[in-house]
C-alpha cells in the first residue's frame, strides 16, 4: 500500500480560501448561472482540481468585486 494520498494530485497554495461554485453564488448573492458567465468573461478564474472539480479563490473574488465596484 502507497503512503502517498490521494490529496497530493490537489496543489493549492497555502493562504488561499477556497470555494466551490455554489458557495461563491451564495457569497455574492447571485446564481450559479451568473458565476458561470463571470468565468466565461474571464472576471473569476475557476481552478480545476481533478478532471471533474472545480474551486475558486475567495480572495480573487473579493477583488474583483471591489474593482467592479469602483469602476463605477
Amino acid at each position: 500500500m502507497s503512503d502517498q494520498s490521494d490529496s497530493e494530485d490537489i496543489d493549492m497554495p497555502v493562504g488561499r480560501r477556497w470555494a466551490t461554485k455554489s458557495q461563491v453564488a451564495q457569497y455574492l448573492a447571485t446564481s450559479i448561472s451568473t458565476v458561470d458567465r463571470m468565468v466565461e468573461r474571464g472576471e473569476l478564474t475557476a481552478y480545476p482540481v481533478g478532471k471533474r472539480l472545480i474551486r475558486f479563490d475567495l480572495n480573487e473574488v473579493d477583488a474583483t468585486v471591489t474593482a467592479g465596484s469602483e469602476a463605477n
